[in-house]
């Protein structure tokens, strides 16, 4: 908690010198914001200089406002159910909610609480979660400024039936590029398997360091084509943008545009990877 109070304060002071001290714990290295060339430093520094001058960013990065991006561009058809929308934790009437759904605030990233069976479920001890996540700028402690302009809420959603796995395409110049398959994410921030893949469902040379790869043959979602339609529809406007969905047996559906993952610094390995993604982003 502490140093996360420090890196707040410190981002207050200078975003650039805060994300160059993160950048290098993280990454190993330094971080060049004046002549960007990898995937990561790129992300940086339109983190860092451009998104945050532009008001779809912070609209797109809301989990509450990105559902109307999402059905202004007509597909308001892939968008899970909500339940309810707060400005305080304290404001969640559990009694009227179904007996599974999912709590998030929709402000940053991680902030999610699962509830299977609302009999056995804590809600006071998820209030003062919500409470906590409420406290906290993401923007500061991340040094993505575009969070810090999202208006605080409570928001509460369907709990799509599994077993699910994300799909997550990178779009470059609104082009889907490359995309990840990931399972169990919602098990905790590192628990769940990624594998990154060709548009053409071929497994690509490289990986993120931070989680291990799904194993065995993968068979790839009978969704995968509609998927990558809608994932350009949605990252049209953006130089770089991640449309995730969620998958199960029976359809997916929209989980979220990401336009700056890992806040820059996501571990890729081998490292020239790094650069090779970063030729695919223009500034």
């Amino acid at each position: 908690m502490k140093l996360k109070m420090v890196r707040s304060t410190l981002s207050r002071i200078s975003p650039k010198l805060t994300h160059e001290l993160m950048f290098r714990h993280a990454m190993g290295e330094a971080c060049d914001l004046d002549d960007p060339k990898t995937f990561n430093e790129k992300i940086s520094w339109l983190k860092l200089y451009e998104l945050p001058k532009i008001p779809l960013t912070s609209e797109v990065t809301d989990k509450y406002r990105v559902c109307e991006y999402v059905a202004g561009k007509g597909h308001g058809d892939l968008l899970v159910d909500l339940y309810g929308h707060w400005d305080r934790a304290a404001d969640v009437d559990f009694g009227v909610l179904p007996d599974q759904l999912v709590l998030k605030c929709n402000h940053g990233c991680g902030m999610n609480i699962l509830c299977h069976d609302k009999a056995a479920f804590d809600s006071e001890a998820a209030r003062r979660e919500l409470n906590e996540w409420m406290g906290m700028d993401w923007g500061l402690m991340s040094t993505e400024p575009h969070y810090s302009a999202i208006r605080r809420q409570v928001i509460c959603e369907q709990m799509v039936k599994g077993p699910l796995s994300d799909y997550k395409f990178y779009c470059f110049g609104g082009e889907p590029r490359l995309f990840y398959v990931s399972v169990g994410l919602d098990e905790g921030p590192t628990a769940g398997r990624i594998s990154f893949f060709d548009m053409d469902g071929t497994p690509a040379p490289f990986r993120r360091a931070d989680h291990k790869p799904l194993e065995g043959s993968i068979e790839m979602s009978p969704y995968l084509g509609e998927m990558v339609g809608v994932a350009r529809d949605l990252a049209e406007p953006f130089r770089f943008a991640r449309i995730d969905f969620m998958v199960n047996s029976e359809r997916y559906y929209f989980s979220e545009v990401t336009l700056t993952p890992c806040a820059g610094m996501m571990p890729i390995e081998p490292p020239e990877w790094d650069l090779r993604l970063g030729e695919m982003l223009e500034l």
